[in-house]
């Protein structure tokens, strides 16, 4: 059988792979990624990893209405 979950501790990811999108996919702000990788096939096709983005420059990305 193979073995298709491979467990990580958020704790110990290490150093991310950081990034911005090119301009011409960004909608607006400046938007920074940041990629840890975990694992990969052997052929290089599938990675798995955790991937986070900050967008720089707002106050807050989400807020609720008042009535």
């Amino acid at each position: 059988m193979s073995k298709l979950l491979v467990p990580f501790n958020f704790d110990q990811l290490g150093d991310p792979r950081e990034y911005r999108p090119p301009a011409e996919r960004v909608i607006e702000g400046d938007v920074v990624c940041r990629n840890w990788d975990i694992d990969s096939a052997k052929d290089g096709k599938v990675r798995a990893g955790v991937f986070a983005f900050q967008l720089l420059g707002r106050d807050q990305l989400a807020h609720a209405r008042e009535r």
